[in-house]
């Protein structure tokens, strides 16, 4: 399915926005990009919502110079200094003897639920770090035939402050959702191979 996605670092000295779209074999196409000197920004985080907003809607204004249509999906980059991480697991019974995405989605909400974290901080991402099924390791569950399936997930949690600040400032932005990733690990992503990332 294509989707697009507007990509946005907020950093402390510039904002990069880039707009982007995959066509039906994956392939990322790139349909512009936004550089602005930032303002209202200090160390990662709000200092001036007015000063902010201007500033990120300029960058994004500049990615969306030749499109016009809503986006599917923002992802912003926050500092990793806004952020804390923990470890936690979860697991659930398999009432159809087979996994399948529902599954999958609710053991990482148990090991979520079961995680103890600070009230001042929210869950941004929740990264599978292994998953067993009956007491088997196993990479990916999906379609996998089994009576118990278990997680152990790397948690990376932010400050509510600054996600809401952050909100704030995207509030102009047309698009069906906003989702926020730690700087590092998205750069982890998009720079390290498979055996770097195990």
């Amino acid at each position: 399915m294509k989707k697009t996605t507007l990509a946005i670092d907020i950093g402390s000295s510039k904002v990069v926005a880039v707009l982007a779209k995959n066509d039906s074999e994956l392939n990322i196409n790139i349909l512009g990009t936004g550089i602005s000197n930032s303002s209202g920004i200090f160390k990662g985080a709000i200092s001036n919502i007015e000063e902010a907003t201007t500033c990120v809607n300029y960058a994004i204004s500049l990615a969306k110079k030749t499109y016009s249509e809503e986006i599917d999906n923002t992802i912003v980059s926050i500092s990793s200094k806004n952020s804390k991480s923990i470890r936690s697991s979860g697991s659930i019974n398999i009432p159809n003897g087979i996994v399948t995405e529902t599954e999958i989605n609710q053991v990482l909400q148990m090991a979520i639920y079961n995680a103890s974290i600070i009230p001042e901080y929210e869950v941004i991402n929740a990264i599978p770090i292994n998953f067993k099924i009956d007491d088997m390791e196993i990479k990916n569950p999906l379609n996998i035939n089994g009576t118990r399936l278990e997680v152990f997930v790397y948690i990376i949690t932010a400050k509510k402050t600054t996600i809401t600040n952050l909100r704030t400032v995207l509030k102009d932005v047309k698009t069906n959702s906003i989702n926020f990733v730690v700087d590092a690990y998205a750069s982890s992503l998009a720079l390290l191979n498979e055996h770097q990332k195990n």
